[in-house]
């Protein structure tokens, strides 16, 4: 909850610089959801301190630019983003793997718009031989989406912001465990497939 305060202070303080740095750094610098930081800074435009579509603006290039920042380390293979992927499940990691491979596209737009999971579109991406135009591209795209519709929640609900925020952060660790649970199950699956078929076999 103090992190969270003096966040809320940092941008109320740096305005839209803090916004951007903020988003740049949310979720592997910072232990905040990028989430969490987009609804403040509409709290924060609903207060008179900033202008919500300049917040837009700023929160859509931090956005993008935090994930091209990490695409980069990805692509040189930085020991930082290494020390980010050993937080991340394996099982999460290998799943998002496998369908980043087989639907390279689509997995960048739609994972932008799953807690816990877009964090993994840098640091996989770079992995995959998607090009930085591309990456950049279906970076941009979801953020013209999800980044506006959070920060208007925040704007809207001034006044239940901290509500909101716990909300947010319950869901954020409920996808997370849902995801987990997914993935365990697919295995499990694979496997009892395996065996079965091993079994036919003999």
């Amino acid at each position: 909850m103090l992190l969270l305060t003096n966040t809320l202070l940092y941008i109320e303080q740096l305005s839209y610089v803090g916004v951007y740095v903020s988003i740049v750094l949310s979720g592997h610098v910072l232990p905040i959801p990028e989430e969490v930081t987009l609804l403040l800074a509409g709290y924060v435009s609903a207060k008179g301190i900033a202008n919500l579509y300049l917040m837009m603006v700023t929160g859509i290039l931090g956005s993008v630019s935090g994930d091209l920042l990490l695409f980069y380390l990805s692509l040189k293979g930085s020991p930082f983003v290494k020390k980010i992927k050993t937080g991340v499940s394996v099982g999460i990691l290998v799943w998002y793997s496998n369908s980043m491979s087989k639907h390279p596209k689509r997995t960048l737009f739609f994972s932008r718009f799953i807690p816990g999971v877009r964090l993994l579109n840098p640091l996989v991406a770079g992995f995959h031989d998607i090009s930085p135009s591309t990456f950049a591209l279906f970076s941009f795209l979801p953020a013209l989406i999800f980044i506006p519709v959070l920060m208007v929640i925040g704007f809207v609900f001034q006044y239940q912001i901290d509500a909101v925020i716990e909300t947010v952060r319950s869901l954020h660790r409920g996808v997370i465990i849902v995801i987990v649970l997914v993935v365990l199950v697919s295995v499990f699956y694979s496997i009892y497939r395996k065996l079965s078929q091993k079994k036919l076999d003999i």
